[in-house]
């Protein structure tokens, strides 16, 4: 079963694809065998824009090399096809990362405290000691350091594409596996 936004990259997809027929054989009598061989398609859904990439994968996501990218508008079916774009630079957010790091573990095990003191006051009829709460503390505060430490990877490990309106789309794109031998450049 797929998505709303499944269905549409699909309904938008053969619009790329014939947009970025002539560009995508042009660019591919520039390739090397290898290239070809491993040229990979990838679809990504912004905001306003429909993004279809034709890349050669690289060890790291940010070594990737894109070939061709067509964008479709979603609302007006407008059609940009790029050759090989330049990457786009990520936003310099380090403060506000390192604020949301060390804030929000902290903010949700202080609710889940209140909340878990709250039950148990509910419960027992008397509020639970201090000693009581440590433990539970102590597990919400590291379960929720973990999920935020997951999401903060996630925004890190994304790449910035910049769409034709401008704005930046963050997405992930397939990796060659390294093996053992494989120089890593």
């Amino acid at each position: 079963m797929t998505t709303a936004d499944e269905r549409l990259l699909l309904e938008l997809e053969p619009l790329a694809r014939e947009a970025a027929a002539d560009a995508l054989e042009a660019e591919r009598a520039k390739l090397t065998e290898w290239e070809r061989d491993h040229l990979r398609f990838g679809a990504n859904l912004g905001p306003n824009w429909a993004v279809y990439d034709w890349y050669v994968p690289a060890f790291t996501q940010r070594d990737a090399r894109v070939i061709v990218r067509a964008s479709i508008g979603r609302e007006n079916r407008e059609v940009v096809v790029e050759t090989n774009p330049a990457p786009a630079s990520r936003p310099k957010r380090r403060l506000f990362i390192v604020a949301y790091s060390l804030a929000t573990p902290l903010i949700a095990a202080a609710c889940f405290v209140l909340l878990g003191a709250v039950s148990i006051r509910l419960r027992y009829g008397a509020w639970p000691t201090i000693d009581g709460l440590v433990p539970l503390a102590f597990f919400s505060w590291v379960t929720w350091q973990i999920i935020v430490l997951l999401f903060v990877y996630n925004i890190y490990s994304s790449i910035p594409i910049r769409l034709p309106d401008g704005k930046l789309l963050f997405i992930n794109r397939a990796r060659l596996k390294r093996r053992a031998g494989t120089p890593a450049q």
